[in-house]
């Protein structure tokens, strides 16, 4: 596999120097530091300190400069007065994101509000999201879900701690971040379940997977680039993981559809109970793949960005030495 890899990269060794050759420069690009073949400016970010290495650019290039991620131009602002500009006034200019593999996959095209272009879809989401999903009244009625899975994760580590286990932290904070979303959306509880288990690893496999799509995401636009990961075979890893979680949201959807002569008032809705009221009601034109689209956004992307954030975290706290003490080893673990 490793000699297709690399005949693969120098193969395209020449697409790049012909792309360079006839493309045609734009006068109007702000100033930046030079790109190098491939990585463009990658080789000046730092990925634990991205604002740190933004901001030292920023102070030779000027408060508006142009980089370059592998072959994915990007503006970056420093300064108040253009990120005004940027994020209010041009708004509707800058909203839309890059249509990458992975994510336009687990969007059914981007059909949910993240990947959708600035288009009738994408404010009809936002409409949904702001009014009938994250409203405050709603948020207030998933309280006691929130109470009880801390309560139940707190339990389970003063358990391990008075049996002197080790207490994975990482495992803990992954199992109550999943739990709790998922019976925000699906309304039925996965604690300690062969069920939770296996979900839980689908989307540690998923993060896994779509952080290999590395060749498709930065060379995003080059011909052919797409064949490395496909003929690598990161796309089947991906279409697998997509097919799950379409099987298992669509039996989730059949479920409740089922449970539709016994409704539910507004206060016990969960998230699938809202969606298939409003397409019942034809108030938006919602398919079954909007849902899906919105639940796989809300569950299975929106968990894999908690759980990082988690344990970015837990390895900042947990390998920072406290007044003088040795740090965890593991850094995920805490032995008490």
């Amino acid at each position: 596999m490793a000699p297709l890899f690399l005949f693969l990269i120098l193969s395209l060794i020449p697409l790049y120097f012909l792309s360079k050759l006839f493309k045609s420069k734009s006068r109007f690009n702000p100033p930046g530091p030079p790109t190098l073949p491939f990585i463009g400016n990658l080789h000046q970010i730092h990925p634990s300190s991205l604002h740190t290495s933004l901001w030292n650019l920023s102070k030779s290039y000027g408060p508006i400069i142009s980089l370059r991620f592998g072959f994915i131009p990007a503006i970056v602002v420093s300064s108040a007065s253009l990120a005004t500009e940027v994020l209010k006034t041009q708004d509707i200019v800058f909203c839309s994101r890059p249509p990458l593999l992975g994510q336009l996959k687990l969007s059914y095209g981007g059909m949910d509000m993240a990947f959708s272009p600035y288009n009738k879809n994408w404010r009809d989401m936002r409409k949904i999201f702001t009014l009938h999903l994250l409203g405050p009244k709603r948020v207030q009625s998933f309280r006691h879900i929130r109470e009880d899975e801390v309560s139940i994760t707190m339990k389970n580590i003063h358990g391990l701690a008075l049996s002197s286990k080790v207490v994975n932290m990482s495992e803990i904070m992954k199992s109550m971040t999943s739990n709790l979303m998922l019976r925000v959306s699906v309304g039925k509880s996965y604690q300690d379940g062969h069920e939770s288990k296996e979900v839980i690893r689908k989307i540690t496999k998923l993060q896994a997977v779509m952080a290999e799509l590395f060749v498709s995401n930065l060379w995003h636009g080059v011909p052919f680039v797409g064949l490395v990961d496909r003929l690598l075979g990161k796309m089947d890893r991906v279409e697998k993981c997509f097919k799950y979680f379409d099987s298992f949201y669509q039996k989730l959807i059949d479920e409740h559809l089922n449970l539709e002569k016994n409704p539910k008032s507004h206060d016990e809705e969960d998230v699938i109970d809202v969606l298939l009221r409003l397409k019942k009601d034809q108030s938006f034109n919602l398919t079954y793949d909007h849902i899906k689209a919105i639940l796989m956004r809300k569950n299975v992307t929106k968990i894999v960005s908690v759980i990082r954030k988690q344990d970015n975290c837990l390895l900042a706290v947990f390998s920072t030495p406290a007044r003088g003490a040795a740090p965890w080893t593991p850094p995920g673990a805490a032995a008490p």
